[in-house]
């Protein structure tokens, strides 16, 4: 049985694709699922201390984004890392892993930061998550070589 090896620019890349594409699909989804966005990534950048107190929103809000992308490339070569130990189709394992995100960010992150969790936009997070783990196990098949076969 061999081990997989993580190729880190590949993974890196493919944790960025899903990111920026996650992204695109929440702003261009949002009002289908009759939620707002425009506070919430100026609020993140806010709540870092990312940006000073009176911050123009389009500074804060380009901030927010940005910490936001960098947090979603760290989950993915997080993920990178536990799919290359976690056996199963990777549809599965990253259905199973954007659940998991969604778990950690709505239940344990939010809060952290004192935003409250807003239960209009739990149908959308939930679904940008589960997409953000669809894509990170589609765009990771090629982070991974000598993949795990059976004896």
């Amino acid at each position: 049985m061999r081990t997989a090896t993580i190729q880190w620019a590949a993974a890196f890349r493919a944790a960025l694709l899903a990111a920026l594409a996650v992204t695109a699909f929440v702003y261009a989804f949002a009002p289908l699922f009759r939620a707002s966005l425009g506070d919430f990534a100026p609020l993140v950048a806010r709540r870092l201390g990312l940006v000073a107190p009176g911050t123009g929103d389009v500074i804060a809000l380009a901030t927010g984004l940005a910490a936001l992308t960098l947090a979603a490339v760290v989950w993915g070569l997080i993920f990178a890392v536990i799919r290359a130990g976690v056996p199963g189709p990777d549809w599965a394992v990253g259905l199973v892993y954007g659940f998991a995100t969604w778990l950690v960010g709505q239940f344990a992150v939010v809060p952290a930061l004192g935003i409250p969790v807003a239960a209009a936009r739990l149908p959308l997070t939930l679904a940008e998550h589960l997409l953000f783990g669809l894509l990170l196990a589609w765009f990771m098949r090629g982070a991974r070589t000598g993949v795990a076969t059976p004896p």
